[in-house]
């Protein structure tokens, strides 16, 4: 095994750069611009060299978001480490199993460290992946494993087609890889698995076969494994293969600090330098610490974002049974936030849902308050990027539109403007916003939604009676009017002209500003529409979606509500 002596140094909030050489570059592969985020740190000395640090983020994220969030970008600075973090084409890197990206991302990944290579004089080369990146990490282990002194991955296990891959090329040279993994990962579970939850026959490695793939594949002795409370490891002849789990962990990268969420004593950056390094201490269980919730989201950061400027941020809510990822695919607001210029989030609920029904007699309880999760998760963001924090906005799709209306009521004081699609009002909300005040909200609903009839959701109660768990539209807009305290008389329509693309579906708009304090009401009615996210195609089931208008693009609507209003209302 390679080793380097790596001085693991407290990790600085935020991105702070100072190398004339650092911040976002491109290089063409295939004919393509390919952009990448580049850190070159301010000791680096050509003659000494420095180890590169190649870190690969996860679906629907940036090179630059990932540098950000994982204090990876920081550390290179204060280690005097290079670091590049590249960005993938259509939201996912193609690592050969079911991606819609037809790029070639590992021959792009190969040439980008050639040419850094070139550039600049690199001692080491060292591989980081989170999720769909740890899966494009494990497929470059396999086809060029010499180039690697160490890889580590966060939340990714191999699909079968993976291990077929890697089978089909020899191993020319021993991996040095470590491998973490949250306990409460909802997809990559400890033990292997068919992908059944995604319509696939494919089987998902667990921790077991990970390592005994890994150790056939360095020619290790799997039997002489090494088992700790939280770690596994087995040690070749010329390499090690670690396992370490972190208790109650889901799908995130796991950070130490004063964060609210996902604080689990554990620091995945620590763990992997520590592991790159020869450092046994990467094997130590956690102590000390006070367990606060894991939870999932995804940060995508504009190429225009720079650590100097405060940004607004645009939190989106994925639908039930959905995540972050997901949504992002549905709505493609990174493409908004890239025009924009604003910051994308994209949180995950629990069991692939939100729980905007919390408290609410006649419905199941689960006891996570939501709101305050989008609350904690934007401060927990705010000490990692610059963000305006009078100008931070919600949306949501589906049971994220129910989630939005719920926090338009609870998480007034965290959000200036809120936006619901393909939502309905529901039971209870009459309690839950009582004493709140008004607030810009804008609404999307198709007249066709065969999901959330635009007619309501009734529900007979155990008592024999009928209520409706989802408000009919009508009375929908009908109580924010009256919570907002808009002047119905003064309401304002105007229908959007059709381009042609979506004749079967049809536009208009109603506003009410004559309301309450900042309560402005947007309502697009969507005649013919179905339960989808207006000018996004061939994302939804087609017998979900129904017909989609194109004349209007969702994202682009939202943002210009939401560029009208901050938080003060100054």
């Amino acid at each position: 095994m390679k080793t380097m002596m790596v001085c693991v140094l407290m990790l600085v909030a935020g991105l702070t750069l100072t190398s004339a050489d650092s911040g976002l570059e491109s290089t063409t592969f295939d004919t393509l611009d390919r952009s990448y985020y580049l850190v070159v740190p301010d000791s680096y000395d050509d003659d000494t060299g420095a180890p590169l640090l190649v870190a690969l983020h996860p679906v629907a994220s940036s090179g630059q978001a990932f540098a950000a969030i994982t204090g990876l970008a920081s550390v290179a600075q204060d280690n005097g480490w290079l670091a590049v973090f590249p960005d993938n084409l259509n939201l996912q890197w193609n690592e050969g199993v079911g991606s819609f990206s037809d790029a070639d991302d590992i021959g792009f990944v190969q040439q980008l460290i050639a040419e850094l290579s070139e550039t600049y004089n690199t001692t080491e080369v060292y591989l980081i992946g989170q999720g769909n990146g740890g899966l494009l990490a494990y497929r470059l282990a396999c086809e060029t494993p010499e180039i690697f002194a160490g890889v580590a991955t966060v939340g990714a296990m191999m699909w079968e087609q993976h291990v077929d891959a890697c089978n089909a090329i020899p191993a020319t040279a021993p991996t040095n890889l470590l491998i973490i993994r949250g306990t409460d990962d909802p997809f990559y579970l400890r033990v292997s698995r068919v992908a059944e939850d995604l319509n696939s026959t494919s089987m998902i490695f667990g921790v077991d076969d990970m390592l005994a793939f890994w150790a056939d594949r360095n020619a290790c002795d799997a039997e002489q494994a090494e088992l700790h409370t939280y770690a596994q490891k087995i040690e070749c002849d010329n390499a090690t293969v670690g396992y370490y789990a972190v208790d109650n962990g889901r799908q995130s990268w796991f950070r130490l600090g004063d964060y609210a969420l996902n604080q689990f004593g554990v620091d995945a950056t620590e763990k992997i330098l520590q592991f790159f390094g020869g450092d046994a201490a990467w094997e130590a269980e956690a102590s000390d610490y006070t367990p606060k919730p894991g939870r999932g989201y995804t940060v995508y950061l504009p190429s225009s974002y720079t650590p100097e400027t405060p940004m607004p941020l645009v939190m989106v809510l994925h639908g039930r049974p959905s995540n972050g990822p997901g949504m992002a695919y549905l709505s493609d607001m990174n493409s908004n936030a890239e025009a924009e210029g604003f910051i994308a989030v994209y949180p995950n609920g629990i069991d692939r849902q939100w729980n905007y029904v919390r408290n609410v007699p006649i419905f199941p309880q689960e006891l996570h308050d939501d709101s305050q999760f989008l609350a904690d998760l934007v401060d927990d963001l705010d000490q990692d990027l610059n963000i305006d924090r009078e100008r931070v906005y919600l949306t949501g799709f589906s049971n994220g539109g129910f989630m939005t209306q719920r926090a338009a009521c609870e998480a007034y004081d965290t959000f200036a403007a809120f936006a619901a699609v393909g939502s309905l009002a529901f039971w209870g909300m009459a309690e839950i916003c009582a004493d709140a005040p008004p607030i810009p909200l804008l609404m999307m609903h198709g007249t066709a939604d065969v999901s959330i009839p635009w007619t309501g959701i009734p529900q007979a109660t155990a008592n024999g009676r009928s209520i409706y768990i989802g408000t009919p539209m009508p009375a929908t807009l009908e109580f924010w009017t009256q919570h907002n305290g808009c002047d119905v008389a003064q309401q304002t329509s105007e229908a959007i002209p059709q381009q042609g693309n979506s004749p079967d579906t049809s536009v208009t708009v109603f506003q009410m500003t004559e309301c309450s304090d900042r309560g402005d009401l947007v309502f697009y009615a969507i005649e013919g529409g179905g339960h989808n996210w207006a000018g996004i195609t061939g994302r939804l089931n087609e017998r979900i979606a129904g017909n989609i208008n194109t004349d209007i693009n969702a994202g682009e609507e939202i943002w210009a509500f939401f560029s009208q209003y901050t938080l003060s209302g100054d």
